[in-house]
């Protein structure tokens, strides 16, 4: 997904201990979806936004999604860290949203070809949760994975993710809590249980990250039981 792809990009680019990988949530993207209309155009939302969500928009005639991200990332070049400030009149706002390290999921939408007096415009919407806060700095500094919180405690390409187990049917069966259950397996199966359950057996995710596919691997490509 372009969209997840350019943040956790940008995220590893800033060389931190705690930055958390991004995740895909269908609730931010239907918030987003619900601001990105045309009668909304450039307008950014006040009631919610700083206290539960983050909320970044960009507008171009273009309208090509990786164009509007740059946009946000193109802000990089105006941030002082050690000073946390930005740069003259240049807004820094979008960019420390997409590098907020706490910050782990991310749902946006497009308003695609919106009239206006002088041409058609474009604007992109992302919604964030946790958002950024004001005036603390967005991430730490350091060799990357060595400050992840606890519950994200896996490090997958410098970027720290929660060491858990995908659930993989919708009737809500749980094929890595069955097969852990079955007595020998997590040795039999020793490779498969490390690859796509990396919470099971006791194995521990951070030993095994480099045979670890990430978890967005894993959901495009189930194996089931019977094709082990």
């Amino acid at each position: 997904m372009i969209v997840l792809t350019a943040h956790d990009e940008v995220r590893r680019e800033a060389q931190a201990s705690d930055m958390e990988k991004m995740d895909w949530d269908i609730e931010l993207e239907k918030m987003a979806k619900d601001w990105a209309t045309c009668s909304r155009l450039g307008t950014r939302e006040t009631n919610l936004v700083g206290e539960l969500f983050g909320q970044n928009i960009a507008l171009s005639p273009e309208g090509d999604v990786v164009g509007l991200l740059q946009q946000w990332m193109a802000q990089q070049e105006h941030y002082n860290y050690h000073n946390n400030t930005c740069a003259g009149n240049n807004t820094c706002r979008d960019y420390l949203q997409m590098v907020w390290a706490a910050t782990n999921r991310v749902g946006c939408a497009i308003a695609a070809n919106c009239e206006t007096k002088e041409r058609k415009i474009s604007m992109l919407v992302c919604y964030y949760s946790p958002p950024m806060e004001r005036w603390t700095k967005p991430y730490r500094l350091g060799e990357s994975c060595t400050k992840c919180p606890t519950e994200a405690s896996f490090c997958d390409k410098g970027l720290c993710e929660e060491c858990a187990n995908p659930i993989w049917h919708e009737d809500g069966f749980d094929e890595c809590a069955y097969w852990e259950g079955v007595p020998g397996d997590c040795d039999i199966h020793r490779e498969w249980h490390v690859r796509y359950c990396p919470a099971n057996c006791h194995f521990g995710c951070r030993e095994y990250q480099d045979i670890t596919s990430s978890f967005a691997d894993i959901a495009s490509s189930v194996i089931f039981s019977w094709e082990r």
